[in-house]
């Protein structure tokens, strides 16, 4: 059973995350304030 597709995207948003908390030499606590910019650049 494959997951649903959003989930599919969240894993995607979590590795891009990852990638970009690491290359600014943050944390992954840094996350969710970058999820949720990342939100609403995607919105606007």
């Amino acid at each position: 059973m494959s997951p649903p597709k959003e989930d599919e995207e969240k894993f995607r948003f979590l590795m891009t995350l990852k990638d970009m908390s690491l290359a600014a030499g943050g944390e992954m606590a840094d996350c969710h304030n970058c999820l949720t910019q990342y939100k609403y650049k995607r919105i606007n």
